[in-house]
């Protein structure tokens, strides 16, 4: 996959620790042939990317001065430019709608989207100065959005809200970057193996005592731990999104759909009518059976 014309290009990556989508990312940017910055908030969970020749450095989303201090760093190491950022730092939590602790949910989209926004407005002038030569290829902005997006599933919604919310920002930068010669592509992930998962609530997500959805309990909580058990091999993955990325970088698609499901999912949110998977959904974690047992 690695040509000349990428050899100098340089892209940096949140959210990197290791078993995660951003460790792919990276490996797979690398052996693409750019200069790679992969970023965590510890970077000792970045283990083994130093080993390829990958430059790990600290790098925690919510943190303001940690920003501002990844972005001098970078600058110095890149003499003020940046050809890719990929904002891919997140994390998830799952709970029905009538039980979301709304301080967790806030957390979850300081997280999920104003992180973005943060991150791509403290690396901006780099971006801008990589694209800014009359003729030069442009730079780029990836936003991992995940199909999440567009799919809802059952006791996701805040996870989902801040990933629909993560992809209309990526429109208007779109939109709006473009005369700067800055391009915006939005990652529609499907299901991929990580860590991702076992990290929402430890892995262990549990309805209150005073949920509505106690009679289906079981079920529920079987649904928000144990979301999609069949995903993609991150490394391949990884490898598809930085093949769709490189090969078309002076003209890169708006969104790379990439992932077990992803296909399908932009099938049916581009051809079929809204709501036509509730009921499938509905059966998927048993909330099929709430009316029965309500009236037991």
């Amino acid at each position: 996959m690695s040509t000349t014309k990428d050899q100098g290009r340089s892209v940096l990556i949140t959210g990197c620790s290791r078993n995660g989508l951003g460790y792919a990312l990276a490996v797979a940017f690398h052996n693409a042939g750019l200069r790679v910055f992969a970023t965590a908030r510890d970077t000792s969970r970045m283990s083994g990317l130093e080993d390829l020749g990958i430059q790990c450095l600290n790098l925690d989303v919510c943190d303001e001065d940690s920003i501002r201090e990844c972005v001098e760093e970078v600058s110095k190491l890149t003499d003020g430019s940046l050809d890719c950022l990929v904002n891919n730092a997140g994390g998830g939590y799952n709970m029905p709608v009538s039980d979301i602790s709304i301080p967790e949910a806030k957390a979850l989209f300081d997280l999920n989207v104003w992180s973005y926004i943060t991150v791509t407005q403290a690396f901006l002038p780099l971006l801008l100065e990589s694209g800014k030569t009359p003729g030069s290829s442009p730079s780029l902005i990836i936003n991992n959005t995940s199909v999440s997006s567009v799919e809802p599933t059952p006791h996701n919604s805040v996870y989902h809200a801040s990933k629909a919310a993560a992809a209309m920002f990526s429109t208007h930068m779109r939109i709006e970057l473009d005369p700067f010669n800055v391009r915006i592509v939005d990652l529609k992930t499907g299901c991929v193996h990580s860590k991702f998962h076992a990290n929402h609530q430890a892995g262990n997500a549990s309805l209150p005592t005073t949920s509505i959805y106690l009679p289906v309990k079981d079920e529920t909580e079987s649904a928000m731990r144990n979301a999609f058990p069949h995903r993609e091999d991150p490394e391949k993955w990884a490898r598809d999104v930085v093949g769709d990325i490189v090969r078309h970088w002076n003209n890169p698609p708006t969104e790379v759909w990439r992932g077990t499901g992803a296909w399908r999912t932009w099938f049916a949110n581009s051809f079929f009518p809204v709501g036509w998977w509730d009921e499938s959904w509905r059966r998927a974690v048993g909330l099929h059976l709430l009316k029965g047992r309500l009236h037991c």
